[in-house]
């Protein structure tokens, strides 16, 4: 709820859930390489590698947009290396991104781009094209929430659908957040309009409840593919793609943690949509990064 709360108080409710850092992988190459889906950071730089000797791209990446990035990828880093408890802080309260664990995700991310984990042209392509290139066979990985559940079997071939699981992000050296450690939350949510009265209220507020019970979030996941908000809803796990259904087991074990862009104000998501794509491109330092978003909150704080 927190996405949908201001100063205490409810002014949505959530519908879905997204997961934004899920890493969806090729279990064929990994079966080829004889490697199964790295659990900690060191198990992915040797992947990275083995991918590397194999003519396999190890990550494909499409940051053109620049958020995507912050929203999956840096939101994961930074709590699986200051834990659920720092991220948490950071969004809502006096946590810094000078602090270490923001700094160190983005040099994580730096560190990726060095050893050769992306497609070299990763911020240059969009996410839509990220499904294409992975599309082609011999990409390993790549990272996107939820939703790609829904788009993913209609941009890529069958046969490499049919290969493709989904799994959580390695945990990182000395971090304070544990394997199943996810970015996600509720980015979409309804309310009432507070001029209505009479019948138009009693209408909405009608409305407003057939869309928080179980049988619409049955029709999210079966119509939609979209993980619902509300807990308990059963649904044909043969009416969805076969991928959904493995999203809706990790969501069940997660440690749901924010995502940038749905908690904090609209000027760091741009400062950091900006700084997060200009440190993988060798432009910026992580320190620099960190500092001017931080320039940005503390004034924030002022005139607050």
């Amino acid at each position: 709820m927190a996405n949908h709360l201001y100063e205490g108080k409810v002014y949505s409710l959530p519908y879905t859930i997204d997961l934004n850092a899920l890493m969806y992988y090729n279990e064929a190459l990994f079966e080829e390489v004889g490697l199964e889906f790295p659990t900690t950071w060191e198990e992915l730089l040797h992947a990275i590698e083995v991918f590397k000797e194999n003519g396999i791209i190890p990550i494909a990446l499409g940051n053109k947009d620049q958020w995507l990035v912050p929203t999956g990828w840096l939101s994961n880093l930074v709590a699986l290396i200051g834990g659920p408890e720092f991220m948490n802080d950071l969004c809502f309260g006096d946590a810094k991104y000078t602090d270490e664990p923001y700094i160190e995700a983005l040099k994580a991310l730096k560190q990726l781009v060095d050893v050769g984990a992306f497609n070299s042209d990763f911020n240059s392509i969009d996410n839509y094209q990220m499904y294409g290139l992975y599309g082609l066979g011999r990409t390993a990985i790549f990272s996107a929430g939820s939703w790609a559940a829904s788009t993913l079997p209609e941009s890529i071939p069958a046969e490499i659908s049919a290969v493709t699981r989904v799994t959580v992000m390695p945990t990182y050296p000395n971090g304070k957040g544990e394997l199943n450690t996810v970015a996600g939350g509720s980015g979409w949510g309804v309310n009432i309009n507070s001029t209505l009265e009479g019948s138009k209220r009693e209408a909405a507020i009608r409305l407003m409840k057939a869309l928080s019970d179980r049988s619409f979030a049955t029709a999210l996941i079966e119509i939609a593919n979209m993980p619902p908000a509300v807990s308990g809803a059963e649904y044909d796990t043969s009416s969805v793609p076969a991928i959904f259904n493995e999203i809706m087991e990790v969501q069940e074990k997660a440690i749901v943690t924010p995502v940038f862009d749905q908690v904090i104000h609209p000027e760091l998501i741009d400062e950091m949509n900006k700084t997060t794509q200009a440190v993988m491109a060798g432009n910026m330092t992580p320190e620099v990064a960190a500092q001017r978003m931080q320039n940005i909150k503390d004034r924030l704080a002022r005139t607050r």
